[in-house]
């Protein structure tokens, strides 16, 4: 991995907003003790996790998405957000789980 770190890196953050860069973490490291945690079973692609301020893993996907979990995420990212610039937080609460 240590040859494409850099490449990898530029391209990400070239693609993202410089107002989001603070938002992301990439992890070059032994992944095994996080992926047994979080239960990611394939260490060759790259997963994306929404992750609320108390440090909770509210949703994860990997792959391209299904339309399905596109809304899953939306409704996800809506729970955790305030209802607008200057409200405070909505009440947090994870969506109800759905069946796919």
């Amino acid at each position: 991995y240590k040859i494409f770190k850099s490449s990898l890196l530029g391209a990400l953050k070239s693609r993202t907003a410089e107002a989001l860069h603070s938002g992301q973490i990439m992890a070059f490291t032994d992944s095994e003790p996080f992926r047994d945690a979080v239960g990611v079973k394939n260490r060759v692609v790259g997963y994306a996790f929404l992750v609320d301020p108390e440090r909770r893993i509210r949703w994860r996907a990997v792959g391209y998405p299904l339309k399905v979990e596109v809304k899953l995420l939306q409704e996800a990212i809506a729970s955790l957000s305030p209802a607008s610039p200057g409200s405070p937080p909505r009440k947090r609460t994870a969506p109800k789980a759905k069946k796919i």
